[in-house]
């Protein structure tokens, strides 16, 4: 069952909060009264949802994941190499979630989040790129997906001060040269 507009809105605001809060001060050192007052809600409210600020950041993930998997299901959309698609699919979201990614991929420690994201990464790649060597594909997509994170989290933490083209191109060109992935 669909949540109502007044829960929706009222984890929107707990979870607006926590990031603004995750901006200046580690996961570690955020309490739920200090929380609570950043959102304007009350402790009662916030226990409805949640247990602690981990679960609410647990929850963003959650909803990151979710667009994620949704923006990786949509068609090539006139591009005829998967793995490109992929590529600027990945780079277009991170763009367009700059703030989150921000946060989770370069402030917070949140295994739990990079461990899911993970798990629905081989899930598509092994579907999309499968070699038969299901061992070799395992250890060839965990390098992969380090050095993509690792680009990623270099161009969120500063700014994106490259253009989100060419980290595509690099990404993209860095797969192509290392593994022969043409995503055809």
């Amino acid at each position: 069952m669909a949540e109502s507009r007044r829960v929706t809105m009222t984890k929107w605001l707990i979870k607006d909060a926590l990031i603004a809060m995750l901006e200046e001060t580690p996961l570690s050192n955020i309490t739920i009264t200090a929380l609570c007052e950043k959102a304007d809600v009350n402790r009662v409210t916030f226990y409805k949802y949640y247990r602690d600020p981990g679960d609410v950041l647990i929850d963003i993930g959650d909803a990151i994941l979710e667009k994620v998997t949704r923006s990786g299901e949509e068609e090539l959309s006139g591009e005829d190499n998967k793995l490109h698609h992929d590529v600027r699919a990945l780079v277009d979201f991170v763009t367009e979630n700059d703030k989150m990614f921000k946060i989770i991929l370069v402030n917070a420690d949140d295994d739990g989040f990079n461990g899911r994201l993970l798990k629905y990464s081989l899930d598509m790649y092994e579907e999309r790129y499968d070699t038969g060597d299901k061992e070799f594909d395992h250890y060839r997509y965990m390098y992969m997906l380090g050095g993509i994170m690792g680009v990623l989290r270099s161009w969120v933490k500063y700014d994106n001060s490259a253009s989100k083209e060419k980290i595509v191109d690099i990404i993209y060109k860095l797969i192509n040269k290392q593994f022969d992935v043409k995503g055809e």
